[in-house]
């Protein structure tokens, strides 16, 4: 067997070894794949075949499989392949082939029942390129190979923290279980023992509330900082009420739209020291259980941070994203919400506007 066919049988036993892993419900730590990609190889160049014909297919036929049960594009080179090999019969060197993916199998499976430190959680977990151009991350289940968008925590190896919603990053304030936490603006990782604009997180992130700062900042009932014995960032009793009902249910729907007493009005706001602008007005509704729009929970001011960001597509398809003082006169005056995102104080950081139906 020539080089060049070595090279691919080597890709070849990695992509089944990788198949059989997924099937097995986990993936092994990468030196334990190396060692039976190894052998898998070996097994395959051991075979006498007349026609590099046969190996060729196989490489394109089997990569093709594994990136299809993970729910993944097959990539252009790949295509190719198939269009010459598709059609050729590669059974026996899967025959050849099976006795060290059996073993590759056993090892995982092993691995899995014994909940072996080795077994690596990054492996079921991708980014995928979108055909708008940005990257979304994915976790696969193993046992079936389907890939769906990531939600919620995330640790890497470093043990750095981040937050997902619908397989983007989230920065800035999110709501998780009835608790704030802060993400950086950059990175996106988690924040922890330190004071993030008025507020303060404690060492598992989480906004502390009513309480005393490390630094002897007293907060109030909504985790601001205390002046003069009042919060700088505080909502009236009637706007609160939205911000009782994010914490409950942070997938609620927004719709920011004219008053029913006429148009919509934002008006600049400051008190305390801190800025803000008041929309009037604005909607909540539940998300129904198959996503569509429910009952409207809430309707009245909506307060956004001078610095909230609001995100929109372009019709090119590129995102941009506005702040608050730029609304009017933006063609975005009015929009449906996805979602948003409140400070622990209930003022709105951050909308993205719904894409049209």
């Amino acid at each position: 067997m020539n080089s060049y066919f070595k090279k691919h049988a080597a890709a070849i036993a990695a992509a089944a070894v990788l198949s059989v892993s997924m099937a097995s419900g986990v993936m092994a730590e990468e030196n334990s794949v190396t060692t039976y990609v190894t052998s898998a190889a070996e097994a395959a160049s051991s075979v006498d075949y007349s026609e590099v014909t046969k190996q060729l297919a196989l490489y394109y036929q089997t990569t093709a499989e594994l990136f299809r049960s993970v729910g993944q594009p097959v990539p252009a080179d790949i295509l190719s392949g198939l269009a010459a090999y598709g059609n050729v019969d590669v059974s026996a060197y899967l025959s050849a082939a099976a006795d060290a993916l059996d073993s590759a199998s056993e090892a995982v499976s092993a691995a899995a029942a014994a909940g072996s430190s080795n077994t690596s959680k990054a492996d079921s977990v991708m980014w995928m390129d979108q055909e708008d151009g940005t990257s979304l991350f994915y976790k696969c289940d193993p046992s079936t190979g389907e890939a769906k968008l990531y939600e919620g925590w995330y640790t890497d190896d470093s043990g750095a923290k981040y937050y997902f919603e619908k397989g983007k990053p989230a920065s800035g304030w999110v709501i998780d279980d009835g608790k704030f936490y802060h993400l950086d603006m950059t990175t996106g990782v988690l924040a922890t023992s330190k004071k993030v604009g008025n507020f303060y997180v404690g060492e598992d992130g989480a906004a502390l509330m009513d309480t005393t700062a490390p630094d002897g900042t007293s907060l109030a009932y909504n985790g601001s900082c205390m002046i003069s014995k009042k919060p700088i960032e505080e909502l009236d009793h009637k706007t609160y009420i939205y911000r009782e009902l994010l914490v409950k249910d942070p997938d609620l729907y927004a719709e920011f739209s004219a008053r029913s007493s006429g148009s919509y009005q934002i008006m600049p706001e400051n008190e305390n020291g801190f800025a803000w602008y008041t929309y009037a007005s604005m909607r909540l509704y539940e998300r129904k259980e198959d996503g569509s729009i429910g009952k409207k929970v809430y309707e009245g001011d909506g307060c956004f941070r001078r610095d909230a960001s609001i995100e929109f597509l372009n019709n090119d398809g590129t995102v941009s994203t506005m702040r608050p003082s730029a609304i009017v006169g933006s063609g975005h005056e009015t929009w449906m919400a996805e979602h948003i995102h409140i400070d622990p104080a209930g003022f709105i950081t951050y909308s993205e506007i719904k894409k049209d139906d």
